[in-house]
């Protein structure tokens, strides 16, 4: 069997995707025509999804969705992406409906570093993390959005000179190299 779930109000933008049932499922047939694991959900109906899994199997459900509210757009951006440097992310979100952005959950990946609107956190070595938001808005709606994130090492600083002499000018040469 497949299950969408029980009838339910979701957020304008939402996603739908199968709760339980059918993990092996290379097929899918949604009322809307897509053909998708998950579809976003932007009006009031009655959604259908049928799925084939690997042997050849197949079931259909049935469920139907009440708007209330809408998604917000979610997104950010950083500064200052150097080991032991403090990255200051940044929310650029916002809402389309009139609601308010009530809390964020920001995650590296997936632990929480920072439920603030534009955190500091420093992290602990030169990598690729994924980065995630995640927001609520005082409608109850909710959308989230990962990037990689580099963590760049620290360059290695160096020079060179030319031989010192009483009155006569030195030449510095850079010999400083980057790591990555």
């Amino acid at each position: 069997t497949t299950h969408l779930g029980n009838d339910t109000i979701l957020c304008k933008g939402s996603p739908l995707k199968l709760q339980t049932g059918f993990t092996n499922a290379t097929h899918y047939n949604w009322s809307t025509g897509d053909t998708t694991p998950s579809i976003n959900i932007y009006t009031d109906g009655t959604y259908t999804v049928s799925v084939t899994d690997t042997l050849g199997c197949f079931a259909t459900d049935t469920i139907i969705i009440n708007i209330h509210g809408q998604s917000p757009v979610v997104d950010f951006s950083w500064k200052n992406i150097c080991l032991n440097d403090s990255t200051l992310f940044t929310d650029n979100s916002y809402t389309l409906d009139g609601s308010h952005i009530i809390s964020w959950q920001w995650l590296s990946n997936d632990s929480v570093f920072g439920i603030t609107q534009n955190p500091l956190y420093q992290f602990p070595s030169q990598d690729t993390f994924r980065i995630s938001l995640l927001i609520k808005t005082d409608s109850n709606c909710t959308n989230e959005i990962s990037k990689s994130l580099i963590i760049h090492p620290l360059p290695h600083a160096d020079f060179s000179h030319s031989q010192a002499c009483h009155k006569q000018a030195i030449t510095f040469t850079n010999t400083s190299s980057s790591i990555d």
